[in-house]
């Protein structure tokens, strides 16, 4: 058995997908949503528009702001639990809002204002 030698290219491409991979696993762990706090709910992008409202009434839950894309919402609640209530109702991702809400420019304290007005 011989092993076949690899060009510097095709080194450098692998090397940008494991790159690329390995952060979308590092971002998603770092957006991972923390107990009695809003989230984004998300569903896939190719469902019906009415689907993310399903969601949230499974999950007995409240959106905070149905402005935006009609594949996520803010939601929150109380009681514990609301991640794995959300995945059971069928949610694709639930996602701290609080890097999105950063990299938006907004500070989480008047983010949250804005989103307690909304509910």
């Amino acid at each position: 058995m011989s092993c076949r030698q690899i060009s510097e290219s095709e080194a450098f491409g692998w090397s940008l997908i494991f790159a690329a991979v390995l952060s979308c696993c590092l971002l998603l762990l770092l957006v991972q949503p923390r107990p009695n706090k809003p989230v984004i709910l998300v569903v896939p992008p190719f469902s019906t528009n009415t689907a993310i409202f399903q969601v949230v009434a499974r999950a007995q839950t409240r959106s905070l702001a149905a402005e935006g894309p009609a594949w996520a919402v803010i939601v929150y609640d109380e009681e514990p639990e609301l991640s794995e209530r959300l995945y059971r109702s069928g949610a694709w991702l639930v996602l701290d809002p609080t890097l999105i809400v950063a990299c938006l420019g907004l500070s989480e304290s008047r983010a949250q204002k804005q989103w307690g007005q909304r509910g």
